[in-house]
C-alpha cells in the first residue's frame, strides 16, 4: 500500500506546472572530445521524458555505422573506458524510439539534466563515439 501511495506521488511531482518534465525535453550537443574519442564527429540528442518512458531522436555526423547509446552519469570516463549505464537506448542509433524507464528515473532526469550525459557509440569507438550533457531544451 505505501509502495503504491509513493507511486502516486512521484507521478503527480512529474505534471506539475514549470517542472522540467512538464515543459517537454531535453537536448544534448554531442561530440567526439566530450567523451575522449578521436574525430570530429558529432550530432545532437533530443530527448523527451514523460511519467514511465524516455523518447529520443538523433541527429548524428561522421559515425560509422552509429551502435549503442544510453544515458549515462556525468562526467564520462577517461578515454577508451565505458561507464556504466543508467538508461540505455538503442542498440542502433539511427532511428528515433521510445522505451520505459523507472518514475524515479524520469524525475531524477528531470530534476538534474546536468548531472548526466547522452553517449552513442559506432564501430570505431564502442565506448562512445559522441557525448554530451543534458540541458532543457
Amino acid at each position: 500500500m505505501l509502495r503504491l501511495a509513493l507511486r502516486a506521488v512521484l507521478l503527480v511531482v512529474l505534471v506539475l506546472p514549470g517542472s522540467a518534465a512538464a515543459a517537454g525535453g531535453f537536448t544534448a550537443r554531442l561530440t567526439a572530445s566530450y567523451v575522449h574519442a578521436a574525430g570530429a564527429a558529432s550530432g545532437t540528442a533530443t530527448l523527451t521524458l514523460s511519467a514511465g518512458q524516455v523518447c529520443w531522436k538523433f541527429t548524428l555526423k561522421g559515425l560509422v555505422k552509429p551502435g549503442a547509446s544510453g544515458i549515462h552519469k556525468a562526467p564520462p570516463p577517461a578515454g577508451g573506458k565505458s561507464s556504466s549505464t543508467v538508461i540505455p537506448l538503442a542498440t542502433t542509433s539511427s532511428k528515433p524510439g521510445c522505451t520505459a524507464v523507472s518514475p524515479v528515473a524520469v524525475i531524477n532526469l528531470a530534476n538534474h539534466p546536468s548531472l548526466y550525459y547522452v553517449v552513442v557509440a559506432d564501430s570505431k569507438h564502442p565506448n562512445g563515439a559522441v557525448g554530451g550533457v543534458l540541458k532543457p531544451a
